[in-house]
């Protein structure tokens, strides 16, 4: 039998079903960022069902079993020579490799911008605070954000540094770090590719709610 149906089974079932199994766990509270990586392998596994599922459409002679089949029969070295279908089915992977990483680098380089613009506007409005390492700006309610990338940067509002102890902004400072560390703006730049190629899926709304929410934890 052909693998297509399975692969479309299983990319229903991790689309759809998954999620609200993932959300009713409460371990994912205790262990983010393993939680962050499952969300990940959930995403990774449905794009890699869907395309080996174009894949084995366009050739009808593939078995579960056929993987490297319909591979060969796309590219034209298998038994049947090629042809049409199966270089459909090819194009289409292509397609969706293609889409995932321009959706990546869309984001990334918008944030980019946006990041430069931003730190030159702090240049401006901004003063630096020895104390608590970060920029200041003033701004009556307490907040904190990091600015990550080649010249990362920390603000906090004067408002977070009037209310604050001097434990507590150290505190806040070191939870910015940690994104900063961990390339957290990377990993949202991923969820938003995969929310770019497949948009609707209940997998992909999850997704983009959940991972900041566990990076926050984490």
């Amino acid at each position: 039998m052909n693998a297509a149906p399975f692969f479309l089974g299983y990319a229903a079932a991790v689309g759809v079903l998954a999620p609200p199994a993932l959300l009713r766990s409460n371990w994912p509270q205790r262990s983010p960022l393993l939680a962050v990586a499952v969300w990940f392998a959930l995403a990774a596994s449905f794009s890699v069902c869907v395309a080996l599922a174009a894949l084995h459409l366009t050739t009808p002679g593939a078995h579960l079993h056929g993987i490297l089949y319909s591979c060969r029969s796309a590219l034209g070295l298998g038994p049947s020579g090629g042809g049409l279908l199966p270089g459909l089915g090819l194009a289409a992977v292509g397609v969706l490799v293609v889409a995932h990483l321009a959706g990546f680098a869309e984001h990334t380089v918008r944030a980019y911008a946006a990041r430069a613009r931003h730190r030159e506007i702090l240049d401006k409005v901004g003063r630096r605070s020895a104390c608590s390492r970060a920029t200041v700006v003033e701004h009556a309610e307490p907040a904190a954000y990091c600015l990550p990338g080649h010249r990362p940067r920390i603000v906090l509002s004067s408002g977070a540094v009037r209310l604050l102890s001097g434990g507590e902004l150290d505190a806040v400072v070191e939870h910015e770090r940690a994104h900063i560390r961990g390339r957290h703006h990377l990993v949202l730049a991923a969820a938003h590719a995969f929310a770019r190629v497949f948009p609707g899926v209940p997998l992909t709304r999850h997704l983009q709610q959940q991972v900041p929410l566990l990076l926050e934890m984490a």
